[in-house]
């Protein structure tokens, strides 16, 4: 027992703050403003004396999770979460205020109209909670938690972590409303206005003023966007407090990435990339820079925004649209011309899906309160801010990950948090696969001596570039979540929402014994479905075809792995191309075909085999607490599926990778 208090100290809301978002800046902010609002609350209690730091293991790491745990002496501990709250509101205010000295340069004069709702919403946010515990006695435990086999520290941190939760589900009796319409980013609070200019009149000339002296790309024009007092803090928060906002990337910079890792290798698709954006220039169009190291991670130059890399944006509506101009047809024929001779320079276009990465640790809070005493607690922070540290070194390209069996690259992707044991990031879809592999080895890598059981899961969306962000984020959400699902987790759950077609969602675990790692067997299919690899697309539809009628045509839902395994190395035998198969020494093409197919299909089918135990684990839990039902589609909505079947699904999307979301 000590004589020291626990603090435990969050600030919140988390998940619907950052997901209020229309575009990855908004996304990228939110994130930030969570992050430094902790940060100020932990520099103003690492300044009081006889502090001792729990979690996280570093308070300067660049992300931090939104709540911290220190022990104080019992005569500090009301003086350590009242310098942290206040800390957290003055910060705030701070960036509220640095917010609106940006807007008003560029926005009608304020009244009291637009006074009432800043100020109402404003003091809204953030929601602060913490809570202080003694050192219970052995009395006291047995009590609160039972004569269980808890140490002193995990019952002392236990029960100081009810007290937070009770705390943050007490309700909170500051009423506000809410009048007229509602903002375009949340959906839920009354946009900035005045008395005489409504809502869009008062949001119109803001775009009209970023449109002359500012940065247009900040507000869509017309009033077609209009914010509330949260939104225009994380839209007009000047660039100096968070450097980089402003050229962080967009979807469709993130989704059009890989085409510049392309680009990048051909002189004469440089050339023309060079001329198309002479194009794009003449067109008057902003250019934030780029959101990348490009140089460094092997990506052709490019300084404006990647939707101006596909054909489709260069309409007089979208022109007018996204950037305000208006243009004529005879103005757009220039940079149309300049891009298809780029796609023909490129052999390629760009894809116009990127991914969203979700990763969380399995149990880490049932970890963290089972620690023994408070070093070893101290320890494990220690190493989820050494992975936290990792995590931009990975996915920002800043190092070489492994793509594939023979080869290394660095990737293209952008880090929006990462918090020590929960990680979200943007990547090019190309790159998403090797990105989680890698980052899953690095936790294990920095977890595995002190917590050698400790898995990590992970959910990816797979989104069209122009589908709404709030709608990417939650398909991002529900992959993790079936991810989460699995027996056992340390999962991977992948869910690409198709603009044409059905939407297509596998899961399985990170890795089999008979497999290997589920990753790279995927990305392996990837590499022959490209446009120069050896296999022919119709061969995943087709497969999934056969395994979807082998599958449901019998009543246990398996299908024999000898079956299974023939019949992928008919269909690979059938669908790879003898011309573009790589040849042995002293092979015929005839040859090399069948001995690709059989290497293919025997992995192949051994996942099928392995992905069979998920199923059939789901149905005995569910006929046992069903008895003599049969489940429903809602039933099914994160349920495992037959092996083969859902080794057919792991096909469609390996396809779908390699096309860039082409069909």
């Amino acid at each position: 027992m000590t004589d020291k208090h626990l603090l435990i100290f969050t600030i919140g809301p988390v998940q619907s703050f950052i997901a209020e978002a229309r575009r990855t800046r908004d996304l990228f902010v939110g994130s930030r403003l969570l992050v430094e609002l902790t940060r100020a609350a932990a520099q103003a209690v690492d300044e009081i004396d006889d502090v001792e730091w729990v979690y996280p293991g570093d308070v300067g790491q660049d992300s931090l999770p939104n709540r911290f745990v220190v022990f104080a002496s019992a005569n500090r501990g009301d003086q350590a979460w009242q310098v942290a709250e206040k800390a957290v509101k003055d910060r705030w205010a701070s960036y509220a205020s640095h917010a609106w000295d940006q807007l008003k340069k560029f926005a009608p004069t304020k009244d009291k109209t637009w006074e009432a709702i800043w100020k109402r919403q404003i003091d809204s946010f953030p929601e602060v909670y913490w809570a202080v515990c003694r050192s219970p006695s052995s009395d006291e435990i047995a009590y609160l938690l039972g004569n269980g086999a808890l140490s002193d520290h995990a019952a002392h941190y236990t029960i100081t972590s009810l007290a937070l939760n009770a705390r943050k589900g007490m309700r909170r009796f500051e009423q506000t409303t809410e009048h007229g319409e509602k903002d375009t980013l949340s959906g839920m609070r009354e946009p900035l206005h005045t008395k005489e200019l409504n809502a869009r009149k008062y949001w119109r000339e803001v775009a009209e003023g970023l449109l002359h002296h500012g940065n247009p790309s900040l507000v869509r024009p017309d009033g077609r966007e209009r914010l509330d007092a949260l939104g225009a803090v994380k839209r007009f928060i000047p660039p100096r407090e968070f450097p980089g906002i402003e050229k962080f990337p967009s979807t469709s910079s993130v989704a059009a990435a890989d085409f510049r890792r392309h680009i990048a290798k051909s002189q004469a698709a440089l050339d023309a990339l060079e001329k198309h954006r002479r194009q794009v220039a003449a067109l008057g169009v902003f250019a934030p820079g780029d959101g990348f190291a490009a140089e460094e991670i092997g990506l052709a130059p490019w300084d404006y925004d990647g939707d101006l890399l596909y054909d489709s944006t260069f309409t007089r509506q979208t022109f007018e649209d996204d950037y305000g101009l208006k243009v004529k047809e005879k103005d757009l024929a220039p940079a149309r011309d300049s891009l298809g001779k780029l796609y023909r320079a490129a052999q390629c276009r760009p894809s116009t899906y990127y991914a969203i990465l979700r990763m969380d640790a399995d149990g880490m809070g049932e970890k963290i309160a089972g620690c023994q005493s408070p070093e070893e607690h101290q320890k494990i922070s220690r190493s989820l801010s050494e992975f936290a540290k990792q995590v931009p070194q990975i996915v920002e390209g800043k190092l070489e990950v492994q793509v594939s069996a023979t080869r290394e690259r660095r990737l293209a992707g952008r880090v929006v948090y990462a918090g020590g044991d929960d990680v979200l990031a943007l990547l090019p879809a190309a790159d998403v696969l090797p990105a989680a592999a890698a980052l899953r080895k690095a936790f294990l890598g920095v977890l595995h001596a002190l917590a050698p059981k400790a898995t990590i899961s992970a959910g990816v969306a797979l989104v069209h570039h122009r589908h709404p962000l709030g709608s990417a984020l939650r398909a991002a959400r529900e992959a993790e979540h079936a991810a989460k699902q699995m027996s056992g987790k340390d999962a991977l759950c992948v869910y690409a929402l198709k603009r044409s077609g059905e939407a297509v969602r596998a899961q399985a675990k990170w890795e089999y014994e008979d497999v290997g790692n589920v990753s790279a067997l995927i990305e392996t299919m990837r590499s022959q479905f490209v446009i120069d690899g050896p296999l022919s697309p119709r061969f995943a539809h087709e497969a999934y075809a056969e395994a979807r009628g082998l599958a449901l045509s019998r009543s246990a839902h398996t299908v024999p792995h000898e079956a299974l395994e023939s019949e992928l190395r008919r269909l690979l035998t059938r669908h790879l191309d003898p011309k573009k198969v790589e040849l042995r020494s002293q092979e015929k093409p005839g040859e090399a075909v069948k001995r690709l197919a059989g290497e293919l299909a025997k992995p192949l089918a051994q996942l099928g085999r392995a992905l069979d135990v998920h199923r059939d684990e789901w149905e005995d839990k569910w006929y046992k607490a069903h008895p003599g039902h049969v489940p429903d589609p809602l039933d099914e909505d994160y349920a495992p599926q037959p092996g083969a079947l859902e080794l057919g699904k792991w096909l469609l999307l390996a396809r779908f990778l390699a096309m860039g979301g082409e069909e």
